[in-house]
């Protein structure tokens, strides 16, 4: 069994300190109740007792110090067992804190994008230069001019130089003009592949301008 040096130096003491057992030694050689002394042996009963009381003394005092050292190691591995815990619980909520401060940052982050998306996809007016609300004449973005809308483009313009004309569409021409722009958009979409993304998206806000000016001359 291995001690700490503190329990190896206590042992010692202990042993030093205990009272040894007075030895009646017979002389080397000598002759004494009938035979010669070749060594130690307890010459009576008085000092076989002190002898066990002394052994018993040693043994219990050992036993003591290993009580004691086995207390303190338990009590040393209670201590750093509790700080463990500690360190581990400390340790949960720091990351539970970074946790929920990058997902706060996250959202705030998001939130902020799909402001500006919806900012720069937010519909305004047409203005004079896009439709002359005098004349009616529409001035196509670059996509929507191409030769290959021309069936949606040249009746949508008929019918916005008419509105300019009269204030307003009647339900037909107003029913007209307003599948006409769905069908443009959808054939636009459906095409987009052919043009590029910054060309396409303008375009297609364009026609749900052209839809909103329907609906706010009828208001």
């Amino acid at each position: 069994m291995r001690f700490s040096a503190r329990t190896s130096l206590l042992l010692a003491a202990l042993a030093a300190a205990l009272p040894a057992t007075v030895a009646v030694a017979q002389p080397y050689g000598g002759y004494y109740g009938g035979y010669y002394g070749g060594g130690y042996h307890a010459s009576t009963a008085g000092e076989s007792y002190a002898r066990g009381e002394s052994d018993m003394m040693r043994s219990q005092g050992v036993k003591n110090l290993l009580n004691s050292e086995a207390a303190i190691n338990m009590g040393q591995a209670r201590s750093q067992n509790l700080d463990n815990q500690i360190q581990a619980t400390n340790t949960y909520w720091e990351k539970k804190k970074i946790y929920e401060q990058n997902t706060a940052q996250k959202r705030y982050e998001e939130n902020q994008h799909r402001q500006k998306v919806r900012q720069r996809n937010m519909l305004t007016s047409l203005t004079s230069e896009d439709l002359d609300p005098t004349t009616g004449a529409i001035k196509w973005p670059m996509v929507l001019a191409d030769d290959s809308f021309s069936e949606y483009r040249d009746p949508l313009a008929k019918l916005f130089e008419k509105q300019a004309q009269e204030g307003a569409l009647a339900g037909p021409d107003y029913l007209e003009a307003k599948k006409l722009i769905k069908e443009f958009r959808m054939a636009v979409t459906a095409d987009k592949e052919n043009y590029p993304q910054q060309a396409v998206s303008p375009s297609l806000r364009f026609l749900l301008k052209l839809d909103r000016e329907l609906d706010a001359n009828l208001s």
